[in-house]
């Protein structure tokens, strides 16, 4: 038990239970332990350990605390059963599931356990509140597509967050927008190496964050604008510039790697590497200005424009300042135009 700022004048004095700040993986420990559940072929089951009355009563009759399944590379071996143990436990609360997935072609232990894993959580796939997945495979391993196959043709009501973070890079963002479409009260989506797909955002939709995704064209992130009515942070964190440009995509390539791009015409607007984020900007700014709260844009240095994309993007940020305002926080972290953040142009957090 935690004594919370007892003061000498205070006549209440307010007690915090030390049990619900205790991670999963701790009360699995504390509370579940193996058991011969037959001499002559050596099953066990998992069960709740009598440690004492109190403890008993604190596992069996809350079942948020069991409402944390993880999976990561040094979950050990043989803890499937606990797992559903502990599943068992959390009943018909929400749960947050956490899940970091390595490369196992050679390690079928390690595989076995994986598969059990989301197989036990798609299992529980209604009560998804949030899903978190670090995605480190390579080749030709991908339980994205399992995961995303499990959750085809079901819904996920309570999902309200979703991350995905991978180094793969091997164009299977669309399973991600799988997972996404079933989730139809979805706020926070967190995106990073993925193929963007806006058309598939859902409109509940509150907060954005894209890292480094690809951005095949302008239009996916219109219809996305179009889409979510309720977005209030939207998040784009691109790397440094590489040009690219084709004679045969000059009409509505945007590179995945950064905001800007080798000169191209769209419509009666030429752009230079340093103007593309700037013309970008200054498209959305009718569709952005009305919900969206906070917006953050990292894109090329301002080191590396020069001339006249310097003076073409103050007169862009000009422009912005009249909806500036309107933003409650407005970054452009080492973005097309830092260098005039300090001229007072728009309004740094």
């Amino acid at each position: 038990m935690r004594l919370l700022e007892a003061s000498p004048r205070s006549e209440i004095v307010r007690y915090t239970p030390a049990i619900g700040r205790l991670p999963t993986e701790l009360l699995q420990e504390i509370f579940l332990f193996a058991v011969d559940d037959d001499d002559k072929h050596k099953h066990t089951k998992w069960v709740v350990s009598h440690v004492c009355r109190h403890w008993r009563h604190v596992a069996t009759h809350y079942p948020r605390l069991w409402s944390r399944m993880r999976f990561d590379p040094t979950t050990r071996l043989g803890s499937r059963r606990l797992l559903q143990a502990a599943s068992q436990m959390a009943q018909a609360v929400d749960l947050d599931i956490c899940m970091t997935w390595s490369a196992t072609s050679s390690n079928w232990a390690g595989r076995r356990e994986k598969a059990n894993f989301i197989a036990l959580a798609l299992s529980r796939r209604s009560q998804w509140k949030s899903l978190v997945i670090t995605d480190n495979e390579f080749g030709v391993e991908s339980n994205l597509a399992v995961l995303a196959e499990g959750v085809r043709h079901a819904a996920l009501p309570r999902l309200k967050s979703v991350q995905y973070h991978t180094t793969r890079n091997g164009g299977e963002g669309h399973r991600v927008f799988e997972l996404v479409t079933s989730a139809s009260n979805l706020e926070v989506l967190n995106l990073r190496n993925v193929d963007f797909m806006g058309r598939r955002v859902p409109e509940r939709l509150r907060i954005l964050r894209l890292d480094n995704c690809n951005l095949r064209t302008i239009d996916a992130l219109y219809e996305m604008l179009a889409l979510v009515p309720n977005l209030k942070v939207l998040h784009i964190s691109i790397p440094c510039p590489t040009p690219a440009y084709t004679s045969t995509t000059t009409h509505n390539l945007f590179p995945c790697y950064s905001f800007a791009c080798s000169p191209w015409d769209y419509g009666h607007i030429h752009t230079t590497p340093g103007l593309c984020g700037s013309w970008l900007l200054r498209t959305w700014a009718p569709s952005i200005y009305g919900p969206l709260e906070t917006l953050v844009l990292t894109a090329c240095p301002s080191t590396q424009l020069k001339g006249e994309q310097k003076l073409a993007t103050r007169r862009f940020l000009k422009r912005l300042q009249p909806g500036a305002g309107k933003f409650r926080r407005s970054m452009f972290l080492n973005c097309l135009a830092l260098h005039y953040l300090s001229c007072g142009l728009c309004n740094p957090c």
